[in-house]
């Protein structure tokens, strides 16, 4: 299933029984872009399939907006034809999980510590029976401050963003659109099973929203917000915690 948003930007929709995200889609002239890989091989060829129903190309590039396993562990099933692109601190992440071991009694240890908030565990086991089978990997081109392509007929911008919910979130502005992907970086912080909003975070994520030019935005797991829907929910949320 392919939702579309405006002329050149579309999504295929999440899925909350094992937590795969809304991945986006951007067509240029010159070419494509996937934004976020996906939680497993399975996603991205449901995702693939859905481009091909609707005729559009496969995307040369894949974006990645923060380390998540729902957002990067597919990406080994892209490697061989898209050229992935992480922020440095996102990299960094997927380096240090490729130490993991994927395991029952590893996956448990890092659910106690919240290494991998407890929240994730029966997402993971459901998209991934044989916890073996995941294989993580780094991006090819990595950027620190900005990192802008041209498409052609849409330019895309991407910066690091202001978010409680980790450290390493980036969002992707497709600039002609107006359309703002942003992965995570609106959620809340999960310890465990609790999201957790903080003030700072919050308020500095608001600011920078505020900022930005665009109508649209595609976040990881809910359907698209117009700009002031999602600046009213974010301040809501900012109220609750003043």
């Amino acid at each position: 299933m392919l939702y579309q948003i405006t002329d050149n930007t579309y999504y295929t929709p999440s899925s909350e029984e094992t937590d795969r995200p809304n991945l986006g889609y951007i067509r240029g002239e010159e070419c494509s872009v996937m934004v976020d890989s996906g939680n497993s091989p399975a996603h991205v060829k449901e995702y693939l399939d859905a481009l091909a129903e609707n005729g559009l190309p496969v995307p040369r590039y894949v974006f990645l907006t923060h380390h998540h396993w729902d957002h990067t562990f597919g990406l080994s099933s892209v490697d061989d034809f898209m050229v992935s692109v992480a922020g440095f601190n996102t990299n960094e992440k997927l380096k240090e999980q490729q130490s993991y071991i994927w395991d029952d009694e590893h996956l448990n240890a890092y659910c106690e510590d919240n290494t991998i908030p407890l929240f994730c565990k029966p997402h993971i086991l459901l998209e991934y029976p044989k916890l073996s089978d995941i294989c993580i990997h780094t991006a090819m081109i990595v950027f620190k401050d900005e990192l802008r392509i041209e498409l052609g007929d849409e330019t895309l911008v991407m910066r690091h963003l202001t978010s409680g919910h980790t450290d390493d979130c980036y969002y992707l502005l497709a600039e002609k659109a107006k359309v703002l992907f942003l992965g995570d970086g609106n959620s809340e912080e999960v310890v465990g099973t609790d999201w957790i909003d903080h003030k700072e975070p919050l308020e500095g994520l608001i600011k920078q929203l505020e900022d930005i030019d665009f109508d649209y935005c595609l976040t990881g797991h809910v359907p698209v917000y117009t700009k002031n829907e999602l600046l009213e929910d974010l301040k809501e949320r900012l109220a609750a915690v003043s």
